[in-house]
């Protein structure tokens, strides 16, 4: 009986998810007026960006909606493909512009997925549900090891930039811990001693089984076409390439001079703080993460605008998703089996 009280009593005071996420705005809001109250971030130095440079701006916006979003759509469509199911491409494009949209509605970088899982979880059959789901997942961990792949290629590239810095060392040990972890994985997952785990009878009976058995079969179908899988890598290095060149740009119009070979040491990191879900689209903490990355490489003032520039730029792309979201219409056997 106490111990039934006490599940009821903390099911009475769990803090609703409204709540949750207007408290995460607040944290990103209260970061970036405790960054401005600093001196750390300067607004004017970010509309001075637009006044001044407003090319420069233009080309950091195109670059992160024909060389991010695009590639990323196409990316995602790949895998749709390559799970057997048939999707019309627009129909995934416009699934797409609904995740870029809740991104900035929902902190942290992923909150998109949940929607764009929603709606494929509604629209497909249920022994294809969880096919349509991992293709998602897949995408994101395509996705993340993309970016470890390209920050793996700009730690070489910038071995002169950090080998007499500890905190840039440190930071070149970051990528490679996680990339030597992540590939241990990937080989593992290929490897025949994957299929025993995933198909253990154990993990069918537990609660959600029969999900779970779904699951992993779906994952097993990535598995039995491992080369399908690097033309979506290679368009998750593009979308990398083009967070670089979002960067740069952002960076060039506050008259940073620092080359795409150095933005690409430090995006993978900030573009990961970005993700987490503290506040939305990470605001606040990446400007705050800019400021001290930046610093360590010699910037003593636009670190942190750099951050302010490229959220700006995301969160305008993203209210191009708003059309989609209000406009989508759910149809329940819209995506199916490729026959």
């Amino acid at each position: 009986m106490e111990a039934e009280t006490g599940r009821n009593a903390r099911s009475r005071f769990r803090v609703p998810p409204v709540i949750r996420h207007l408290l995460k705005f607040a944290l990103g809001a209260a970061a970036i007026w405790a960054l401005i109250r600093s001196g750390a971030l300067d607004p004017a130095l970010v509309m001075q960006a637009f006044v001044n440079h407003p090319w420069l701006c233009l080309c950091a916006f195109l670059s992160y909606l024909l060389v991010v979003v695009v590639p990323a759509w196409l990316r995602w469509l790949l895998l749709i493909r390559q799970a057997g199911l048939k999707a019309h491409p627009g129909r995934v494009f416009s699934l797409q512009m609904i995740g870029i949209f809740f991104n900035s509605l929902i902190p942290g970088g992923t909150g998109g997925d949940l929607i764009k899982g929603y709606y494929l979880f509604k629209e497909h059959d249920d022994r294809e549900k969880a096919l349509a789901l991992t293709s998602i997942a897949m995408d994101r961990l395509i996705g993340l090891y993309g970016l470890l792949c390209v920050a793996m290629a700009m730690t070489w590239a910038n071995y002169g930039l950090w080998k007499d810095s500890s905190p840039l060392r440190l930071n070149s040990l970051f990528y490679a811990g996680v990339f030597l972890a992540f590939t241990g994985a990937i080989v593992f997952f290929f490897s025949p001693w994957s299929r025993r785990y995933l198909e253990h009878p154990g993990l069918h009976r537990a609660p959600g089984g029969r999900f779970l058995r779904s699951l992993s079969d779906s994952l097993l179908v990535y598995r039995k076409r491992p080369y399908g899988l690097l033309p979506p890598l290679a368009l998750g290095i593009i979308v990398d390439c083009g967070l670089i060149l979002l960067y740069y740009f952002s960076a060039s119009s506050l008259g940073l001079r620092l080359s795409l070979a150095v933005h690409g040491f430090v995006v993978p990191t900030l573009t990961m703080i970005n993700g987490i879900p503290i506040s939305p689209s990470g605001l606040g903490v990446g400007e705050a993460a800019g400021e001290m990355i930046y610093r360590n490489l010699g910037v003593a003032q636009g670190g942190s605008e750099v951050l302010a520039l490229v959220h700006i730029f995301i969160l305008v792309t993203s209210l191009f998703g708003a059309p989609f979201y209000f406009l989508y219409r759910v149809k329940p056997g819209a995506g199916h089996p490729v026959a």
